[in-house]
């Protein structure tokens, strides 16, 4: 799932934001806080609100700002990088959806965007990126026996027919560039995407994966295969064009891939195991 942002509205915004981004880091220590902008998703192994929290104190989604107060591995991430820096994390959930992120960004409501973010060349001609933290492949899912099992093998195949993709996602993005004929159903979330292609209303579906071609996508959907792989791809935290955020952030990135803490991070908030999915046989 990675979010996209209507290129020429994110221009006009970075236009129109106000200078002085070299200067974030003295900002970000002046208030104390770094603020992190996301679009939480339930049981994203990324960014996740804490739903128990949400009912024991009766908050809304937008009201939350605690770091105890969602889960994931890039939460985990940036309370460590805001330890670093000599601050506290404060999170912005932007309930808008994914394509509300980056103007927020541009608006200068928060410092860093993470959200399981994909670096795609539209995104960093409106924002800067920190080295990818996490690859994998972007895969075309179709379902097992179906009259697109075995039709659906190349980016050629996709001409013509339905695919089920998150609106506002990179996911949309990287297909409209590589299949401009392709007919879009657009959904809310991966679940509904998946659901669209088990039940026929979509003759594929994208997933971020590194399940082998011709295996099963995992044990949840014993009838979903990866047809064929589309693009490799780099999930990264965004930051404002030029601000100087991006080197302490690349050097704290670069600090937990060292010591293997980074990886730590990733298996403890499950987002290995479910880029992985279980072993499948070959079909």
């Amino acid at each position: 799932m990675i979010p996209a942002v209507p290129l020429a509205l994110a221009m006009a915004l970075l236009l129109a934001a106000p200078g002085g981004k070299s200067g974030d880091l003295a900002a970000v220590q002046a208030r104390g806080k770094l603020v992190l902008l996301a679009h939480p998703t339930q049981d994203s192994p990324f960014v996740a609100a804490n739903l128990d929290v949400m009912r024991e104190k009766g908050l809304k989604l937008s009201e939350l700002r605690l770091p105890e107060q969602f889960t994931g591995a890039e939460v985990e991430i940036l309370q460590g990088f805001a330890k670093r820096l000599g601050v506290a994390l404060e999170i912005h959930a932007v309930v808008l959806g994914y394509d509300a992120l980056f103007p927020a960004l541009l608006r200068g409501e928060g410092d860093v965007v993470a959200s399981e973010i994909t670096i795609t060349p539209k995104r960093q001609a409106i924002a800067d990126f920190s080295a990818p933290y996490l690859a994998d492949w972007l895969a075309v899912i179709v379902k097992r026996g179906s009259k697109n099992d075995g039709g659906i093998a190349a980016v050629a195949d996709l001409a013509g027919r339905k695919g089920a993709v998150i609106g506002g996602s990179s996911h949309l993005e990287l297909l409209r560039a590589a299949a401009p004929q392709v007919k879009v159903q657009l959904t809310g979330f991966d679940l509904e995407s998946l659901e669209a292609v088990e039940h026929g209303e979509a003759d594929f579906t994208l997933i971020e994966t590194s399940v082998p071609v011709g295996a099963t996508l995992d044990a949840m959907h014993p009838n979903l295969k990866v047809a064929f792989r589309l693009r490799e791809l780099g999930n990264g935290i965004a930051v404002r064009k030029g601000s100087d955020l991006l080197g302490p952030l690349d050097d704290y990135l670069a600090g937990l891939k060292k010591t293997g803490e980074l990886k730590r991070i990733l298996d403890r908030n499950g987002v290995q195991a479910a880029r992985k999915g279980p072993p499948a046989p070959q079909p």
